[in-house]
């Protein structure tokens, strides 16, 4: 299985507060059939700014402790950008895409149907990237009318629904948001979005065994390790 969104680097937002925690983390991803993992730290957090060239280092220092641990987990670097500062059209971008590909992760907004994110979608199309819109289920406009995210996905956005939201753990009508999204075929990748021991990879295995017991297995492939592995190159 491959996962495209998770916080493993060590004090550089609200993910794994220290090395420890890390290493802790990613047996776990290894433990549970998780071959690849995007870490993806928010651009901005607590005031500061996470520069890719800082994250670039964290990612190649994960890489020498895991492989000092001999944990069999490939790590690749992205971020998660809020959607409002997301510019397409600005020069040096690519650095902020997820594993090096055309594809950007971007939260939007929680609350009130962004007017400008379709603007954004339908750019960064056109300019070769793939916005790929993380946890939308938690928008309360997703929940309100999930359909019209088959309005972004038409104008060149892919979605990538938690895991946690599919098994219920931020409440029933993010859960609602999450199968309904599955069931259109509207979600492209499940993600861990792991951040801590208390909040770990563990809901990625069972929403994997949830999607496969209700939509089937080829779903479940599809969602968990092939189209998360057209991102990476990664083929498990």
């Amino acid at each position: 299985m491959v996962d495209l969104h998770c916080h493993l680097l060590p004090g550089i937002d609200d993910g794994a507060g220290c090395w420890e925690e890390s290493i802790a983390l990613a047996k776990e991803a290894a433990s549970l059939g998780i071959s690849t993992v995007v870490v993806t730290p928010h651009a901005a957090y607590a005031g500061r700014r996470n520069h890719p060239q800082s994250v670039m280092d964290l990612t190649a220092q994960l890489r020498q402790r895991l492989q000092q641990e001999n944990i069999p987990l490939q790590v690749r670097e992205g971020m998660e950008i809020p959607s409002h500062e997301w510019s397409p059209g600005c020069a040096n971008q690519r650095h902020l895409c997820l594993a090096g590909s055309q594809y950007v992760c971007l939260e939007p907004p929680p609350g009130h149907q962004p007017l400008f994110l379709r603007g954004i979608i339908f750019e960064s199309a056109v300019l070769g990237y793939r916005p790929l819109l993380v946890h939308p289920e938690r928008c309360e406009w997703v929940q309100r009318r999930p359909e019209i995210l088959g309005e972004l996905v038409a104008s060149g956005a892919q979605l990538m629904v938690n895991a946690g939201s599919l098994v219920g753990l931020f409440g029933e009508k993010v859960r609602h948001a999450a199968l309904e999204l599955v069931r259109r075929g509207l979600c492209f990748a499940v993600c861990s979005d792991a951040h801590s021991r208390t909040r770990s990879f563990a809901p990625f295995k069972q929403a994997y065994c949830l999607v496969e017991r209700q939509f089937g297995p080829a779903v479940a492939t599809r969602l968990f390790r092939d189209n998360p592995g057209l991102v990476t190159g990664a083929g498990t």
